[in-house]
């Protein structure tokens, strides 16, 4: 009889922890799946099952990442939460790879990809950098990375997206922001003067010129913003812009 009650409180007390378990981890899942909940609380969820049920958890992670109806500061903090899992790097490549995913969960997928920085990263930026029709937001992240890295032919490739009237807007002014940040000054004057030049190019690249103008501190820059100020044909936001920024300028600090 004693032998039968220990084998009976043995097998029982796991069986009852198994359960208490289960129990926990369906009720977290509960309030990290009901989008009605606050987000601190959702976020508190996420939190304690990651922490006491991995295993359980990362798969759920996945479809948590690609489902757009979900909040998206979740699905941010579901990807940081996965890219801990020995599978995440191959599960962020085949969001990204998958044109039929929603942009966001593809977005994530580049970011945390960005945080693994193993292979093929810099084979997956170099294509979605050549692959014009890409998401804008993508590739325009895509090169944000792409310019932190020593290539050889770097300065030439935000060179090439500078000069391309086919290229999106953001990404033309965001390769020259870039280089201007690494110092590749002289390129810089010379594409901010005959953008400025050009009443063709289009109207937010110009501003965006102006704008480079007062860091650029180049006196060869006055004369020209002076003649957009007062020129009737160009736009008035393009005028005031200019007015405006020779104003601050300060023509005496220019060198």
């Amino acid at each position: 009889m004693i032998n039968f009650i220990i084998f009976f409180f043995i097998s029982f007390v796991p069986l009852a922890v198994a359960e208490t378990q289960d129990a926990d981890f369906n009720l977290e899942m509960s309030s990290l799946m009901n989008q009605t909940r606050a987000y601190e609380l959702r976020a508190k969820s996420l939190d304690r099952l990651v922490s006491r049920y991995p295993d359980k958890t990362f798969p759920i992670l996945t479809s948590f990442i690609t489902d757009s109806s979900e909040n998206a500061s979740l699905r941010y903090l579901a990807a940081d939460k996965l890219r801990i899992s020995s599978e995440a790097q191959l599960i962020f490549l085949k969001i990204l790879d998958d044109p039929k995913q929603d942009v966001l969960a593809r977005r994530i997928a580049l970011a945390q990809l960005v945080q693994i920085n193993k292979p093929p990263l810099r084979k997956k930026v170099l294509e979605i950098l050549d692959r014009p029709k890409e998401d804008p937001a993508i590739r325009q992240y895509a090169l944000a990375v792409f310019s932190g890295w020593p290539e050889k032919d770097k300065i030439e490739r935000l060179r090439n997206f500078v000069q391309s009237s086919g290229e999106f807007l953001n990404m033309r002014t965001n390769a020259l922001f870039l280089l201007e940040s690494l110092g590749d000054l002289d390129f810089v004057r010379l594409q901010v003067h005959q953008f400025l030049s050009d009443q063709k190019a289009p109207e937010e690249l110009r501003k965006n010129c102006i704008v480079m103008t007062e860091r650029l501190k180049d006196e060869k820059f006055v004369p020209l913003l002076m003649r957009i100020a007062g020129d009737s044909h160009e736009s008035s936001s393009l005028r005031q812009l200019a007015g405006a920024t020779l104003t601050r300028m300060n023509r005496h600090n220019i060198s």
